[in-house]
């Protein structure tokens, strides 16, 4: 695969490292570059790079980025999990709901294998903020609709029910088709 010559335009030669305002920039180019309908085939490694990021802009573009334009066949697959996984253990709820919401978005069974099982000890722990819970509860019920066999199905199961007592997380379960999730 040859590099086209834009790479250079928005990412330099390769002698100067851009900073992370910079990386956000032009990864937020090309985005609209493929939202107007041309095929991008450079500068996802940046958007992964950007999932590394502490800032919140960053952040959130290099996910925009990785749920819009990275297929589930891409070879940077494994190091997005692990930069999810990352956000996922920070226990930084902006980052965490950032990191739920790109592996709904993305839903596939990758997505489902590497975090099924994690996902819903974020949902049942006392300490996550109800937010999160809320965008756990739906990024596991995406998963359990893609591929419900691998959503296990054990102890957490009866922890979710005290959830439903919350108005949001019905509303937010309700809205969504989340009935499948915690039984007809």
């Amino acid at each position: 695969m040859s590099v086209p010559i834009f790479y250079f335009f928005f990412f330099g030669l390769g002698d100067k490292a851009l900073d992370g305002y910079s990386k956000k920039k032009y990864v937020c180019k090309l985005l609209f570059i493929f939202l107007l309908g041309h095929d991008i085939d450079f500068g996802h490694m940046e958007a992964v790079n950007l999932l590394s990021s502490n800032k919140y802009t960053e952040k959130q573009i290099g996910y925009l980025f990785i749920s819009v334009l990275v297929n589930s066949n891409s070879e940077l697959i494994r190091l997005i999990n692990n930069a999810i996984k990352n956000d996922l253990a920070s226990r930084n709820p902006t980052f965490m709901c950032l990191a739920l919401h790109c592996i709904a978005n993305v839903g596939s069974r990758e997505m489902a294998e590497a975090f099924a099982s994690e996902i819903p000890r974020i949902l049942v722990a006392g300490d996550t903020m109800d937010s999160v819970k809320q965008s756990a509860a739906l990024c596991l019920l995406r998963l359990y609709k893609t591929s419900p066999d691998l959503v296990p199905m054990g102890e957490w199961t009866s922890r979710v029910v005290h959830l439903l007592n919350d108005q949001h997380m019905v509303r937010a379960l309700d809205l969504s088709g989340g009935n499948s999730l915690v039984g007809e």
